[in-house]
C-alpha cells in the first residue's frame, strides 16, 4: 500500500504488509517512479514493521541505475519504520534505500513523518532517530 500522507505533502508513505517479494518490490518501485514523474523533492516512509513481515526474496540493487540522476536530483530521504530490529528485516528494508539518499530507522510512524519533513525542508538539519542505525557491514549474518 502507499499514499501521500497529506495532500499537499511531498512525503509518500508505502506499507509492507506481511512479505516483500517480487509483487510487493514492483509496486515499491511503481510508488517511487509516480515520486519522481512529480518532478519535485520528495522523501519516502517505508513502513516494514508488520510483525508478520516474512522476506520471500531480497530485491536486486541493478534498479537504481536506471532511477540514479533523478534520484539524486528530487529524493530527499527515506525514513524506516522497523518494528523488531532483526538482521533480515534491516537488510530488506535497506535493500529498497537508494544509494547516496539520507536514511534513518524508526519505532513508529510518527518519528518518521518528523524525520522526512526535516530532510524536505532543505536546511541539512535531518533530525535523528532515538534508534542507533548501524552500518550494514555490521548487520551480516
Amino acid at each position: 500500500m502507499s499514499n501521500s500522507l497529506e495532500p499537499r505533502e511531498p512525503i509518500s508513505l508505502f506499507v509492507l504488509g506481511g512479505r516483500l517479494g517480487r509483487a510487493e518490490f514492483s509496486n515499491y518501485l511503481a510508488e517511487l517512479d509516480r515520486c519522481i514523474e512529480r518532478a519535485t523533492p520528495f522523501a519516502m516512509i517505508i513502513d516494514g514493521s508488520s510483525p508478520y513481515l516474512e522476506i520471500v526474496e531480497f530485491p536486486t540493487r541493478s534498479w537504481q541505475q536506471s532511477r540514479a540522476t533523478a534520484i539524486g536530483l528530487l529524493h530527499r530521504g527515506v525514513a524506516f519504520v522497523t518494528g523488531p530490529m532483526t538482521n533480515e528485516r534491516v537488510r530488506a528494508l535497506y535493500a529498497l534505500q537508494p544509494p547516496g539518499v539520507p536514511y534513518g530507522f524508526f519505532a513508529n510512524v510518527l518519528e518518521a513523518r518528523d524525520w522526512a519533513r526535516s530532510a524536505l525542508d532543505g536546511s541539512g538539519r535531518v533530525a535523528s532517530s532515538r534508534r542507533k542505525t548501524e552500518p550494514m557491514m555490521n548487520l551480516r549474518d
